[in-house]
């Protein structure tokens, strides 16, 4: 390796591996595209691989339509490695971000003789969230301790890259991207700490002491798996089982049936429209995260109401008279009327009564209306106006908002 040993030693260098793609698609050097790191200080850059053919390479980032230059490799991949093992032998930092649960181990697996002291990493991960686990998460990112929410703090986009498996020039702008970032992470996050430390006194050496170790074991547990008592954990699943079938044999039926919908949601002007309002209404809007970013939507805090339940038909009409009592309401059915003489002149019988019958067109209940609530289509005064269906479905015990607000009650 032809670096000067200056050029390693007690330097903050943010630092960055691209590979193939997570740790169990990477299998050797030859699935490692890059190692990179940048000083903090000087923004000296080191790249290192093994495809000389993009040095000096220039190309355009489809994201925002820049141009950019690959500068020539400072060394091969192994050449890269050694890098990183030279600095952290001579009191230089690695600063990467999520090092402790990717980089550490990556290097570890392709070059074992590379092994890098603890103390050597610097995780700003672990850092951004002991720091200020709350914190506020910039538009259009997951999460507000990513790389990519520190980029758009920096102002640099962190690019897009969804195509792992091959080696391309992109890669390489990518890593050279990230570790600019990464540099402005370590120097925003010794901003903040010195910061709170100032005005708070609030520290977080001895969080950190604890928090990396922890999350190196973490990693490792996901790689090796844990050694646990097999037989044990199986008793306690088979136990925890038989419990929690008492206790729902015991809650369940106690619990509030669940009011099931079945109805889109709507907007407040389309449920306006729905029901006939002619006066003015306004929708309301809502910020909601779409694929990682926040978009402005109409908000629909309704259900759709049903409104076309009828059909119009012809039916048979009766409608009797009667010289001591005059005429009597009209009915589609034949029984209704002679059940009305029985309860409002007893003293008469249907035959006393002259019976006309006509056809006449009317609304009636529609097919669907008929079947969702069992009745007839000539159930009318039934089913009145615009309605939402709903159904009652037994709760169960994994509705836990259900079974909380039923201990509640149960607690008054």
């Amino acid at each position: 390796m032809n670096i000067a040993p200056e050029k390693y030693t007690n330097r903050l260098l943010a630092s960055d591996i691209e590979a193939k793609g997570f740790y169990d698609d990477v299998h050797s050097a030859e699935d490692v595209w890059c190692i990179c790191s940048v000083d903090v200080e000087t923004e000296e850059v080191f790249l290192f691989h093994d495809y000389p053919e993009y040095d000096n390479q220039e190309g355009v980032d489809p994201h925002d339509n820049k141009p950019f230059n690959i500068p020539a490799r400072s060394g091969t991949l192994i050449e890269g490695a050694r890098f990183w093992y030279m600095a952290a032998q001579n009191g230089s930092k690695l600063i990467v971000h999520h090092c402790l649960g990717y980089d550490e181990s990556v290097l570890k697996k392709v070059f074992p003789k590379c092994v890098i002291p603890l103390d050597a990493w610097e995780d700003t991960l672990i850092h951004s969230k002991v720091q200020w686990f709350d914190r506020e998460t910039p538009k259009g990112c997951k999460s507000g301790h990513g790389l990519e929410a520190y980029g758009k703090r920096a102002g640099v986009n962190k690019p897009p890259i969804n195509d792992w498996t091959t080696m391309d020039i992109f890669k390489l702008h990518r890593v050279i991207e990230d570790v600019t970032i990464q540099a402005f992470t370590h120097k925003y996050l010794e901003k903040e700490r010195k910061l709170l430390k100032d005005k708070i006194g609030v520290t977080f050496d001895e969080a950190l002491t604890h928090e990396k170790p922890y999350r190196q074991g973490c990693t490792e547990q996901e790689i090796n798996g844990a050694l646990v008592d097999k037989e044990h954990i199986l008793r306690c699943i088979e136990f925890l089982d038989k419990r929690t079938n008492e206790l729902a044999k015991e809650i369940e039926p106690q619990l509030p049936p669940t009011i099931k919908v079945h109805s889109s949601k709507v907007t407040r002007k389309e449920v306006a429209k729905a029901l006939g309002f002619k006066g003015k209404v306004e929708d309301t809007y809502e910020t909601v995260k779409r694929n990682g970013e926040e978009v402005t939507q109409t908000e629909k805090p309704y259900y759709k109401p049903s409104v076309n339940f009828h059909k119009r038909d012809k039916v048979n009409v009766y409608e009797g008279f009667n010289l001591s009592y005059g005429g009597s309401p009209k009915f589609t059915k034949k029984k209704d009327f002679n059940a009305w003489v029985k309860e409002n002149h007893p003293d008469t019988k249907p035959k006393d009564w002259d019976v006309e019958k006509t056809e006449e067109e009317t609304l009636l209940l529609n097919a669907n209306t008929c079947k969702w609530f069992d009745l007839d289509p000539t159930d009318t005064d039934k089913v009145v106006g615009a309605h939402t269906k709903i159904s009652f479905v037994a709760s169960s015990l994994t509705q836990h908002e259900v079974v909380k607000g039923f201990l509640r009650l149960e607690e008054c």
